[in-house]
């Protein structure tokens, strides 16, 4: 397979978008629910023990090798994560190319890829979507280039272990990897592949729960418990509210998608199996209608290299003489205005987090604790947090996973030094097709905030700040104004 130029270019420019600004905008909670744990492992605390968190641990114990080269570095963080976006259209190129034996049709499933809005904004955090998806496109490419080797089991054993990587860093590969397993299960060499998958995940699985079983009920407990519809009602509205998102902001993707199937069988008296195949990833989106919880849009990000290929697919199906690279070309165009990636995170940036660190650390000592609402600000100014420092978040808050009974049982077992709790004032993300608004969404959502604030207004001296455009609530336990 030759590297083509064309490729490398697309690599430089997309390294270049990636990096630009990469650290102007550090108030992503979710980022920080993946900072703040792995940077406190290197410090000899345990995941899922001393470090409660409702992910897989793929991202933890990537950031927690990296932190113990680097240090706790935001900087390392997000480049990791760029490179990691990177390494993923690399291999969306080889995988295409050998897929549709097309470099052209390659080149652009990789240009699609790397311009896709949630992708474009995935490799600018440290969070485990883009770790996921870089290591499940490639498992796809090793699939593809074993079907072609004289050593098929080498490629098969490898794709097993990187699908199984996908699904330490996100659940969400797991789909994927079904699917193409159930399309393999005749040709008896692939069998490689979901062998050594499960042997990487049984054997995972084991240790953790031997290890830490606290990890089972911390994952499922808040991922798959119904937190977010109480009622038949509430979860018809959240699944409306979902599909009607998804038709607002994907409905060119799916275009595109079927359409690249429909031309790829015009003529088939069969339909292809490769073709099935994908379309068959496209129809597990059908799953999260199931799900009693409520879903978004960016829960489908595990189905961006499905899409890419198949509007490769489709744009050059239309490659004919007198038309040749013109009518590919604009369908391509149009695609990727439809489709274009939040360019505005390239300007975003915020005073927030230094002033925040001017907080925390003229009224705390390197050594004392501090409890916070997002994780990111422990990180950004080292200051140990509660054990459940790495639990806060909306979804453990609206689950009833964490209430305001155990944060001030917490609070009173612990003796935080501090309390920092965002109650006013917002920021406006770019955030791949839609925009989010950093509302007060985490211990401001406690169902007895009122009571819970009373409660600390008894213990603590309170103050109000505002730092950037958001307002906090610092209560303070040695700190004389």
């Amino acid at each position: 397979m030759s590297f083509s130029w064309k490729l490398a270019i697309l690599l430089v420019l997309s390294a270049s978008l990636y990096v630009t600004n990469l650290t102007g905008f550090a108030l992503e909670d979710d980022e920080g629910e993946c900072l703040y744990p792995a940077w406190r492992m290197t410090l000899g605390e345990k995941l899922y023990t001393d470090l409660p968190v409702s992910q897989t641990p793929g991202i933890f114990w990537l950031g927690a090798a990296l932190f113990n080269i680097t240090g706790p570095s935001l900087d390392a963080a997000r480049i990791t994560a760029a490179l990691a976006a990177l390494w993923g259209i690399l291999c969306m190129y080889f995988w295409v190319r050998i897929y549709l034996s097309s470099s052209s049709q390659a080149l652009t499933a990789a240009f699609l890829l790397a311009v896709d809005p949630m992708y474009f904004t995935m490799a600018r955090f440290f969070r485990t979507d883009i770790f996921m998806l870089a290591a499940m496109i490639t498992g796809l490419f090793l699939l593809a280039a074993g079907q072609n080797a004289k050593q098929q089991t080498i490629f098969y054993i490898l794709a097993g272990i990187f699908f199984a990587i996908a699904v330490l860093f996100k659940p969400f590969a797991l789909i994927i990897f079904v699917v193409t397993a159930f399309y393999g299960y005749r040709q008896k060499s692939r069998l490689y592949f979901p062998a050594s998958f499960l042997l990487i995940i049984g054997l995972s699985t084991c240790w953790l729960y031997l290890d830490t079983p606290s990890m089972f009920s911390q994952y499922f407990g808040q991922h798959f418990s119904s937190h977010f519809t109480h009622s038949w009602q509430d979860n018809l509205t959240a699944k409306s509210d979902f599909l009607g998102n998804m038709i607002k902001t994907e409905w060119f993707l799916w275009f595109t998608g079927i359409g690249g199937i429909l031309l790829w069988n015009k003529g088939r008296p069969v339909p292809s199996g490769n073709s099935l195949m994908l379309l068959t990833c496209l129809g597990t989106a059908i799953f999260f209608l199931f799900l009693k919880r409520e879903v978004y849009p960016r829960h489908l990000f595990y189905l961006a290299p499905i899409f890419c290929l198949l509007t490769a697919k489709f744009a050059f199906a239309f490659d004919h003489k007198g038309l040749r690279s013109m009518l590919p070309l604009g369908i391509i165009i149009v695609f990727t205005a439809l489709n274009s990636p939040p360019l505005e995170l390239l300007l975003l940036s915020e005073d927030e987090s230094a002033c925040l660190a001017e907080v925390v650390a003229s009224r705390t000592k390197p050594d004392e604790l501090v409890l916070t609402d997002y994780a990111y600000i422990n990180f950004n100014t080292q200051r140990r947090g509660l054990r459940i420092s790495s639990y806060i978040d909306e979804g453990a808050i609206t689950s009833g996973k964490l209430t305001s009974q155990a944060v001030i049982k917490n609070i009173m077992k612990e003796q935080p030094a501090l309390i920092l709790i965002h109650v006013a004032g917002m920021y406006r993300l770019p955030y791949g097709r839609m925009i989010f608004y950093l509302t007060p969404s985490h211990l401001a959502k406690l169902p007895d905030f009122e009571n819970f604030i009373q409660t600390l207004d008894n213990i603590y001296h309170k103050e109000w700040i505002t730092c950037g455009l958001r307002t906090y609530l610092v209560y303070t336990r040695n700190y004389t104004i």
